[in-house]
């Protein structure tokens, strides 16, 4: 009989240390879980630029041009579900500057690709249509006028030591206020 008193004694005393070793098992389970799920859906700045730049080059714009900044997507941003079934590639005018430079053909699904990765870090909803790629310092306001319609938004990568990327953040803030979204590829 000594001998079940001895065993139900260690027994009572592992309990906590089981129960503290359990807890932290759990901790780091739902640690390991959460960082998993935020890493999933960070989308940055860096991601998706090079997303686009990667489908420029593949459209034959010349790799200096492709990474350049300032560099803005104008957007055509609808309610509607875009139907792109059947189109294989999207055209949009590349300006240099205020320039066309080139058409660019990207593909409808590259172009899907990153619409979605805008939207995630954007929360932006709807379909999207693009309608120009801008490439440089563009601080002309007729031309922005022109290219900025009812349901179009501008979305510009730049970087933050570049000052003709801060002049254009500038230029948006105080001229199309709500209409320009700015990523900094170097921020995040």
């Amino acid at each position: 009989m000594a001998k079940n008193r001895g065993k139900r004694r260690s027994r009572k005393r592992s309990r906590p240390f089981i129960a503290i070793f359990l807890a932290v098992v759990a901790i780091i389970l739902a640690l390991a879980i959460y960082v998993h799920y935020t890493s999933q859906s960070r989308v940055t700045a860096s991601a998706i630029f090079t997303k686009l730049y990667e489908a420029e080059l593949q459209s034959g714009v010349p790799l200096d041009i492709a990474r350049a900044v300032p560099h803005a997507l104008v957007v055509e941003v609808t309610d509607a579900k875009a139907d792109n079934s059947g189109v294989s590639t999207l055209t949009a005018p590349l300006y240099l500057g205020t320039s066309t430079y080139k058409n660019v053909s990207i593909s409808a699904s590259e172009w899907s690709e990153v619409w979605r990765l805008l939207q995630v870090r954007l929360g932006l909803a709807g379909s999207a249509t693009l309608k120009a790629i801008v490439v440089g310092e563009a601080r002309d306001k007729d031309f922005w006028s022109n290219m900025l319609s009812n349901n179009t938004v501008v979305v510009v990568f730049g970087l933050t030591t570049c000052p003709h990327c801060h002049a254009m953040h500038q230029f948006f803030k105080e001229g199309f206020s709500g209409r320009a979204y700015f990523l900094w590829v170097d921020k995040d």
